[in-house]
């Protein structure tokens, strides 16, 4: 991050983080840290780049603010911060313009023509999350060719079936 602050990742953890690839699907078992890692990989892209938007989409507002927000919050050192985390919205707004959103499926609309689109993407849980998802709301905002998202897409398996079934065997 920088040279007053690190953040110990575990060695598959280290492994996802290093990988060049544009799209990232981890499939792991609960409790492996696949949420820490989706947030340190977010708060390290907003830290590196200037007037960013990361966006971290669980199953629901309520489950993603459980998986994540306090991490978020208990790792992004406070002086990268623009003033206090925001509850209400469940933002974080750094000092260099960039900023972590946290939204759930359970209102799909809401994801829709988020401006400006975001340049990180993590779906946690996703095989938790509708069908479809993927295509009808998340692959548009990754294709917008002024930000080409990076995209984490992490999730413990549900079965043989579903989106997540389909792009981790892709």
């Amino acid at each position: 991050m920088n040279e007053n602050y690190e953040l110990s990742l575990f060695p598959f953890q280290q492994e996802v983080f290093d990988h060049p690839a544009r799209f990232k699907i981890v499939a792991a078992g609960r409790r492996t840290g696949k949420s820490f890692l989706a947030c340190v990989m977010a708060y390290s892209h907003c830290l590196q780049h200037r007037n960013q938007r990361a966006i971290l989409i669980g199953p629901t507002v309520s489950m993603i603010r459980e998986s994540m927000w306090t991490t978020l919050k208990t790792i992004v050192h406070k002086s990268h911060l623009e003033g206090l985390p925001r509850e209400m919205d469940l933002e974080l707004r750094f000092i260099n313009g960039s900023k972590i959103s946290l939204k759930g499926f359970d209102r799909p609309d809401g994801l829709r023509g988020i401006s400006p689109s975001p340049s990180f993407i993590v779906l946690d849980e996703f095989a938790f999350i509708k069908q479809h998802a993927f295509t009808e709301v998340v692959l548009p905002m990754a294709t917008d060719p002024s930000r080409r998202a990076k995209v984490v897409i992490i999730s413990t398996p549900k079965g043989v079936q579903g989106d997540f079934y389909e792009l981790f065997n892709k």
